[in-house]
């Protein structure tokens, strides 16, 4: 079975996530790096609940490095896909942690939770369902903060406007990224076909000119 990209674009049942390349996988591990350096500057300063900044520190560079490890090692395709929508689930909710622990509302930390799903994307541009899902968990996970601490309603619009565009603007890119994907893979299919067909044609001309050659030798 074919696996289908937005807009009707079949893909071939091997296509895998490109999380998985090594290069989007270093990016996973470097993102685990800067998070432990924001956690040893983070440990340095007084936040009112400093064990959940620290809890949800250590847990997203255990999501990040985890999901560079496995992908790494998985050969399923739909595995790998799981992978990545798990890890930006729980890598949302580590940074709602982060942000919740370092001030709530008036944290710095919380303007990151729009923007999860587009570093996602960076990491994952293939897996739509990963970033929306990451966007989902991140604007639960922050409006729900907000409305906890009991800002005004037009405070949460603007929140909710800004996930709802973070995890847009992700969706997007993503659909456009399958289609040019599936796009070049179908260039290089015809291409493929065409050069086929062409060495097909010059072994039947090369065996034409052999049997010519024969009868004429006959002859």
């Amino acid at each position: 079975m074919p696996r289908w990209a937005p807009g009707g674009i079949a893909l071939p049942e091997e296509t895998t996530t490109e999380a998985a390349s090594p290069e989007r996988r270093a990016f996973l591990f470097a993102l685990a790096a800067t998070d432990l350096l924001f956690l040893a500057a983070d440990l340095a300063r007084e936040w009112p609940r400093p064990a959940a900044v620290a809890a949800g520190r250590i847990t997203l560079a255990v999501v990040l490095a985890g999901c560079g490890f496995l992908l790494g090692r998985l050969r399923s395709a739909a595995a790998a896909r799981r992978v990545t929508q798990v890890g930006g689930v729980a890598s949302a909710l580590a940074i709602a942690l982060v942000a919740w622990g370092s001030g709530g509302a008036d944290s710095f930390y919380l303007p990151l939770l729009p923007l999860t799903p587009l570093i996602l994307f960076i990491a994952v541009p293939d897996v739509p369902s990963a970033l929306v899902l990451a966007g989902a968990a991140a604007s639960s996970a922050g409006l729900g903060l907000l409305a906890w601490e009991g800002n005004p309603a037009s405070r949460l619009v603007l929140w909710a406007l800004a996930y709802a565009s973070g995890t847009a603007y992700a969706l997007v890119g993503s659909v456009f990224h399958l289609r040019t994907r599936a796009r070049a893979a179908a260039a290089i299919g015809r291409l493929e076909a065409s050069e086929r067909r062409r060495a097909r044609a010059e072994r039947l001309a090369l065996a034409g000119q052999l049997a010519a050659g024969v009868a004429h030798g006959v002859n």
